[in-house]
């Protein structure tokens, strides 16, 4: 009997790998890798600064985005939605971990390995939830911020990553706060960069 016993326990541990978080998105449609998972500082093109008060100047070099890069198999995918959670420190609620959230979905998403989706945080809200060392924390190499992504087609999570390493529940152990984070559409960027991105589905 021992033969049939390892070989049970063999398939129940390869089962149980197949089906873990970790695993999805590594052979199906839809790839993610944490390396094309990016928060870094962005700056205005200047044509889209034109004759703005100096206000917005001067803070101008202050958005922050959320780069995500994925890649699909099949010829054509009929919808993909990404969403993005970040891990924030509210200035207002005295440094109180929250995590901001936002989605965007894109239809007839044509084979390939080079897809984005774009998530903005403006100035001011790099300001707030920035904690206490405010803009300055953000970026890969701060360690007070991560990014978690999930992928869904059609409804279905088919991946789902962390940028950095960190407890695998960590974007729902704070407070999630929605409406922050700014779609490509919402920001200065879409006049000049929409063709790099699929059709977006509207109305959300």
């Amino acid at each position: 009997m021992k033969f049939p016993i390892f070989a049970f326990i063999a398939l129940t541990i390869l089962s149980l790998f197949f089906l873990s978080p970790s695993s999805h998105g590594q052979d199906k449609n839809v790839l993610l890798d944490a390396a094309d998972i990016k928060l870094e500082e962005q700056k205005l093109p200047a044509r889209a600064r034109g004759d703005s008060k100096e206000a917005v100047k001067e803070y101008g070099e202050d958005w922050w985005a959320i780069d995500i890069k994925f890649s699909t198999e099949e010829e054509i995918t009929e919808e993909i939605e990404v969403k993005v959670y970040l891990a924030a420190y509210d200035f207002l609620k005295d440094d109180a971990f929250v995590v901001l959230t936002a989605e965007e979905t894109f239809i007839n998403v044509l084979q390939g390995s080079n897809h984005r989706a774009t998530f903005y945080l403006h100035p001011g809200s790099a300001r707030r939830f920035g904690g206490d060392k405010g803009i300055a924390s953000f970026g890969r190499s701060s360690g007070d911020h991560n990014v978690h992504v999930e992928i869904f087609e059609k409804g279905r999570l088919v991946a789902e990553m962390d940028m950095k390493d960190d407890d695998p529940n960590w974007f729902r152990e704070g407070a999630p706060i929605p409406d922050v984070l700014l779609g490509v559409k919402d920001t200065p960027w879409w006049p000049f960069e929409s063709l790099a991105y699929n059709q977006i589905k509207e109305g959300r």
